[in-house]
């Protein structure tokens, strides 16, 4: 299907008010969206599908008059079915304020064909994390759909100003250096993957993995960038990963060419990196990438005082999961960029039950298995915890074997979850059932 570019106009709520409290008080941002152009991309199934994409960028105005850049991308998971009547589509998305200033979010929602839900939905997003002044940030968007295109939103936001607490130099060699493959251009609507090397400290030697979404170029053509919004995994030991989200920009005709610094927002992480927030500022240069890492709050190991949970933990069980591959490179389910789908109903321990809905992306395989990136959301009635995931996956065959135990990182939550961190412990119980344990703190009040 070829691409159809449509027109949206939002409204998000008032300016960035500091708090009079002091750190632990949310801080409130209001952003106007002045409309974005959207793509949609179809599937490899014709007509509406899960896998269904629909990239959207345009301007974005604050309450003081200055601008700057909203982007992001709509997958389908579900279309209606038993355990999403609505279907259901994840968001994940990025303003860039200008200066090194980006907030990250991601939510889910019902399932559009444009990607834009019905007037009057109420959609609740995750704050992941930010950059600059936004730097270590968590916490929420309520979007309300309005009749005329418009959204009526309020953004509340925790952990600005959180100071610096560890500080890591991760080396990414260059993509065109001898034996690796020339970086590709992706366009908007398109999405890539990417599976490196890298150095720690001059040290140790790792991995990453990314998911690279095109939203810049034929969206805004006074645009010279070719602009990606990525999610991005870096393995720094043995159960030892951080995640990190936002933009980085691609020169447009000269996908080897990058500008000199761009930061990414860190959202979560596992092992020594459990509820780990921050940035990462990059610096392109030319044998590779500078990763200089800035990690705020329980990154460094220690809570900030005052931002534990009562209760620090959450047990639950997912029942009736519904797992889906979606073959975007004829792989049988394995080829890089096919994507990995679940819904399912879950049971917690002394609360009601919910749902979860997953997004995994292929990144890498080898001779036995394929790696996956990807996002999942576990709601029940008082709130949403947002996790990031690379795992080995068998390939192809069951996601996990019985009794087998993986680690996960909470990157955030709204509603009684709003600004949620911390680990994620997932042991695959049965056919149709993995046990959790989530132990998690949260920055703010």
């Amino acid at each position: 299907m070829r691409p159809a570019p449509l027109l949206l106009a939002a409204a998000l709520a008032a300016a960035l008010l500091p708090s009079a409290a002091g750190a632990a008080e949310p801080a409130r941002l209001a952003i106007e969206e002045l409309g974005s152009e959207r793509i949609s991309v179809d599937a490899a199934i014709p007509g509406p599908s899960a896998g269904d994409r629909t990239v959207f960028r345009g301007p974005i105005r604050l309450a003081d008059g200055t601008g700057g850049t909203v982007a992001g991308v709509t997958t389908v998971v579900r279309t209606a079915g038993d355990l999403a009547p609505d279907g259901v589509a994840v968001t994940f998305l990025a303003y860039d304020l200008g200066g090194g200033d980006t907030i990250v979010l991601a939510g889910t929602g019902p399932a559009a064909t444009d990607g834009l839900p019905p007037v009057g939905t109420v959609v609740t997003r995750a704050v992941l994390g930010g950059t600059g002044r936004f730097s270590g940030t968590r916490g929420e968007l309520v979007s309300t759909v309005g009749a005329d295109g418009t959204w009526a939103n309020e953004l509340t936001l925790h952990g600005i100003g959180d100071p610096v607490v560890r500080t890591l130099e991760v080396v990414v060699p260059m993509a065109s250096a001898p034996g690796a493959p020339p970086p590709t251009p992706i366009e908007p609507g398109e999405t890539g993957t990417d599976w490196f090397p890298l150095t720690i400290g001059g040290g140790p030697a790792g991995r990453g993995a990314a998911t690279l979404t095109g939203v810049g170029g034929a969206l805004v053509p006074d645009d010279p960038m070719r602009s990606l919004l990525c999610l991005v995994s870096l393995v720094l030991g043995d159960g030892d990963r951080l995640f990190l989200a936002g933009f980085t920009p691609m020169l447009a005709g000269d996908p080897g060419v990058r500008r000199p610094t761009t930061p990414l927002a860190i959202i979560g992480g596992t092992g020594r990196f459990d509820g780990a927030r921050g940035e990462d500022v990059v610096t392109f240069r030319p044998d590779g990438s500078l990763h200089a890492l800035r990690i705020v709050g329980v990154g460094a190991g220690s809570a900030p005082a005052g931002s534990a949970w009562p209760g620090e933990g959450l047990e639950l069980a997912t029942v009736e999961n519904d797992p889906a591959e979606i073959e975007l490179g004829g792989g049988a389910g394995t080829s890089l960029g096919d994507l990995w789908t679940w819904t399912s109903r879950t049971e917690i321990v002394g609360k009601t039950g919910g749902t979860s809905v997953g997004l995994l992306t292929n990144v890498a395989r080898d001779a036995d298995s394929v790696h996956r990136l990807g996002l999942a959301f576990y709601e029940d009635p008082t709130g949403t915890l947002v996790v990031a995931s690379l795992d080995p996956y068998p390939a192809p065959g069951a996601p996990l074997t019985v009794g087998s135990v993986r680690l996960r990182a909470a990157v955030g939550g709204t509603g009684a979850y709003r600004g949620a961190a911390g680990a994620v412990e997932i042991a695959r119980a049965g056919d149709d059932r993995f046990d959790y344990i989530f132990t998690f703190v949260r920055p703010g009040a």
